[in-house]
């Protein structure tokens, strides 16, 4: 979808993978993803049917081996958040810079 939108996914792919990822572990039900085109980039969300209250980025350590994704989310988007709209589930978001594709 983004290759179509003239973007390099790569970035966004980074980031969708983590926070399903997350959603996979800490979360519990269906996944849905939403991608859409903002004037910075693209915006992905992530919904589950899991978890209330806060997404909390835990600290990590070599003797730790998770605890990275929103680390990574937050370095390769411009801004990133979560929304509880209802007390089925949690969407976490982020905002992720567009980068052209480059033509051969």
């Amino acid at each position: 979808m983004l290759t179509n939108w003239g973007m390099a996914a790569s970035d966004a792919a980074l980031a969708l993978n983590e926070m399903v990822t997350n959603a996979v572990v800490h979360g519990s039900g269906e996944i849905r993803t939403h991608l859409a085109l903002v004037d910075a980039g693209v915006r992905i969300e992530v919904h589950d049917h899991g978890g209330v209250g806060p997404v909390v980025r835990r600290p990590s350590s070599p003797l730790h081996p998770g605890g990275r994704g929103l680390d990574i989310i937050s370095r390769v988007s411009t801004a990133w958040g979560w929304d509880q709209a209802t007390e089925a589930g949690t969407t976490v978001w982020a905002v992720i810079p567009a980068t052209p594709v480059r033509l051969a």
